[in-house]
């Protein structure tokens, strides 16, 4: 960042996060936020000018030091890694100007440099370098308390969420019997989205701790494999570790965490329709909440939780906000995905599900009746539901349907007019 002579005024640009351009020129012209600026430049030239030996961290994180060519040595105070690559402890020729690098030194400068600028991916990367190169360097609390000074600054930092991670899963793997650490980040989750309720960051960081919450051995916010596949790895985990297999101690604490996060994510969605990361996160607990309670019939389940978000939660939300997408977008999913049954699925079950979209047609009919026909996404709507349908039951009239839909949608959505016709010209061609 910034590591060559440049304008004192062009410091200042790290200033500029989460303020208006008139604050931001007032930061300009203050003499202290220039000081401040000034001091963080030479922080970052401090930390990246240092020669830092490079090495293969250890393959699994435990408290053994790294293996050759580099080797770990400890004082009261001091770690410091000493490059050995030549097999002594006298620096190759060409290493005669890398010193022995004081590892406390670039915890501290990092810890300092940080809080000023959390989007500093580098600073992070040495930052983690010094604490894989000595296990007793690596303080839980300390490396919570600096991202969450960090997330202060800038509450979406990407490297700041990733380095918390990096950390309680170095300390999970380390430490699997201890869960305070876990329940205070899940509580601390809450918090910061009362906050900032769309934050899709701690969102994600919220799925990273129910994950470990659920019982999974690779601490890599992955959820186990034999709930669902519905939540993959979100930070590269070292070693040779496995997929996630470990269940809970029992059925019951895996229903409870699931039906947790169902309620949690209910509440926010009541709080703000339009809040797209709580419904992905939904869509996520669903097929869970399926498979745990219909476990004779998952497709039934699937039927009736599908109808109950749509008459809960969907149709309050579009149409309270018929022209905000979040909802239909959820909406798309419930009726396109979730709930479809399968062509092997008994007569019954689709039965039940053509019952489902007759629903929503009539629902979606009325609301585009009280818009007097002119809500782009109640039609979007209505052109899938009616394309559902026919995939499982061919009306009379569901040509005629379809065309009023895109020949609308053209009208009101002049800007994607090819697009409709190009979608109508391709049904008319599938069904010849």
């Amino acid at each position: 960042f910034m590591l060559f002579p440049v304008p004192t005024y062009r410091l200042t640009i790290l200033i500029m996060h989460n303020t208006s351009k008139q604050e931001w020129i007032a930061k300009i012209s203050d003499p202290k936020s220039l000081a401040k600026a000034l001091k963080y430049r030479q922080l970052v030239r401090t930390v990246i000018g240092i020669d830092l030996p490079k090495f293969e961290p250890p393959r699994e994180l435990s408290d053994q030091p790294p293996s050759e060519p580099f080797s770990v040595t400890g004082s009261k105070n001091l770690t410091t890694i000493k490059n050995i690559s030549n097999g002594n402890n006298t620096p190759k020729k060409s290493d005669q100007n890398i010193l022995p690098v004081p590892v406390r030194k670039v915890l501290d400068l990092t810890a300092a440099a940080l809080p000023l600028n959390p989007d500093q991916s580098t600073l992070w990367n040495r930052r983690r370098v010094a604490l894989l190169s000595s296990f007793s360097s690596f303080s839980l609390c300390t490396e919570l308390d600096l991202t969450a000074s960090c997330l202060k600054r800038n509450p979406k930092s990407y490297p700041a969420w990733h380095h918390r991670k990096w950390s309680i899963s170095k300390y999970k793997s380390n430490s699997l019997s201890d869960d305070d650490v876990v329940n205070d980040e899940l509580c601390l989750t809450a918090t910061f989205l009362k906050m900032d309720e769309r934050n899709f960051h701690c969102w994600n960081y919220r799925r990273f701790i129910v994950g470990i919450m659920l019982g999974s051995n690779c601490v890599d916010g992955s959820w186990p494999t034999h709930v669902a596949t519905v939540m993959g790895p979100q930070i590269h985990q070292l070693g040779t570790f496995g997929v996630s297999s470990l269940a809970p101690s029992s059925p019951s604490i895996l229903k409870d965490i699931v039906r947790s996060e169902l309620n949690f994510t209910s509440a926010a969605v009541a709080s703000n329709f339009s809040n797209s990361s709580a419904l992905h996160y939904r869509s996520k607990l669903l097929p869970v909440v399926a498979l745990i309670d219909g476990r004779d019939n998952i497709t039934s389940k699937r039927l009736d939780l599908a109808r109950n978000e749509l008459q809960s939660i969907v149709r309050d939300a579009v149409f309270t906000e018929p022209h905000d997408q979040t909802a239909w977008w959820y909406h798309r999913f419930l009726i396109g995905e979730f709930a479809r049954p399968t062509l092997t699925d008994e007569n019954d079950v689709v039965e039940s599900y053509l019952t489902l979209l007759r629903e929503e047609e009539e629902a979606i009919r009325e609301l585009i009746k009280v818009e007097e026909r002119g809500c782009k996404w109640a039609w979007v709507g209505l052109h899938a539901v009616i394309s559902l349908t026919a995939e499982f039951e061919k009306e009379v009239d569901t040509d005629k349907k379809l065309r009023i839909c895109l020949d609308t949608l053209a009208e009101i959505d002049p800007i994607r007019k090819a697009r409709y016709m190009s979608m109508r010209k391709n049904y008319h061609d599938h069904v010849q």
